[in-house]
């Protein structure tokens, strides 16, 4: 292998290479599904722009053509246990061109990636591969533990819209959801919104996202491709997606943040629900959420349905993670998975 190829690690000073990477990820995943407009743009936002760091990107390259022949994103992030910061490191983007397939080429990779994340203190790899795809075996072979599915849920707002037609009439054309471009851009976050988030420091016993104002500005304002809306009203504060699923109008509940606790949390998410049925009329409203998360079962009481979905939460702990946190769940939702 090492005959073959030259494995190295992207200098993030070096932006002209990065047209290489997007044509990697272009041929494995296929022009045809993705917008290309704005890959590199997006690609350095996404891994150089990012307040928490700069992405670990290794990549493999064939010494005799020189091309690029699989690359492989480690995105970081911040997670908060028990009012103790960690950081950790998402697996996104892994792309190999087809004709390097089936090498190892990934593997190779992800080891390298996950020991710069351990040299730099990382606290945990996780990822969201699909059920027995050649990705979650991969990750399982690295000793990835499967801590259960990301539950995409769904709430049928059309009184036509029976759910059974949902899920079987639609279930090929629920695996993809496309983001309006003509959506509302907003400019400016809520002034409560540093307040708001200290609701989540009560939370106990579980892993949850560490953001703040300037991750929001650059995850929700500043993303090139991906369309967000914010929806407000006395008790939430929603940034949303509008999209098309199929041939079916959906708004994307990519993340909630509440001004109220306890059990005005249903009520709120059924007053919101309504709120978007009048302005944007739509057929769906969905939120991706693990089991775990602290507002899972107010979702669930508010008329969301758990849809087939075959995604599952991967995690590995590396050198930084306590022992005792090893084992421990985590409350992610739909922002987490829009990383992808």
């Amino acid at each position: 292998m090492d005959e073959q190829f030259e494995f190295r690690v992207w200098d993030p000073s070096d932006e002209a290479i990065v047209d290489q990477f997007v044509d990697v990820i272009k041929e494995a995943f296929g022009a045809e599904r993705m917008d290309t407009s704005k890959r590199k743009e997006q690609f350095l936002w996404y891994h150089k722009m990012n307040p928490m760091g700069t992405s670990i990107v290794t990549y493999a390259v064939d010494k005799e053509s020189g091309l690029i022949a699989a690359i492989r994103p480690l995105w970081w992030g911040r997670a908060v246990y028990d009012g103790e910061s960690y950081f950790f490191v998402q697996a996104v983007n892994a792309s190999t061109r087809p004709r390097y397939q089936k090498l190892g080429l990934l593997r190779i990779l992800t080891k390298m990636a996950l020991e710069i994340a351990s040299e730099r203190k990382a606290s945990f790899m996780y990822a969201f591969p699909n059920l027995g795809s050649g990705t979650y075996r991969g990750y399982t072979k690295l000793g990835a533990q499967d801590l259960g599915s990301f539950n995409y849920l769904v709430k049928p707002v059309r009184k036509r819209l029976r759910m059974l037609y949902l899920l079987l009439a639609h279930k090929d054309r629920l695996k993809r959801f496309q983001t309006r471009t003509d959506n509302f851009e907003f400019s400016d976050l809520p002034s409560d919104l540093n307040e708001v988030l200290k609701i989540r420091e009560k939370w106990r016993g579980i892993w949850y996202g560490g953001r703040d104002v300037d991750y929001y500005r650059w995850r929700i304002i500043v993303c090139p491709s991906w369309k967000y809306e914010l929806v407000e009203n006395d008790d939430i504060i929603a940034f949303i997606r509008r999209g098309i699923r199929g041939d079916l109008n959906e708004i994307q509940l990519s993340e909630m943040l509440f001004r109220v606790e306890g059990k005005q949390i249903s009520r709120s998410i059924k007053r919101l629900c309504q709120m978007l049925k009048e302005r944007y009329e739509p057929d769906l409203i969905s939120i991706a959420l693990t089991h775990w998360h602290p507002y899972y079962n107010d979702f669930r009481n508010s008329g969301f349905y758990r849809a087939p979905d075959r995604t599952r939460l991967l995690t590995l702990p590396l050198v930084g993670c306590p022992n005792e946190l090893k084992d421990s769940p985590w409350a992610l939702s739909s922002l987490d998975y829009d990383n992808h």
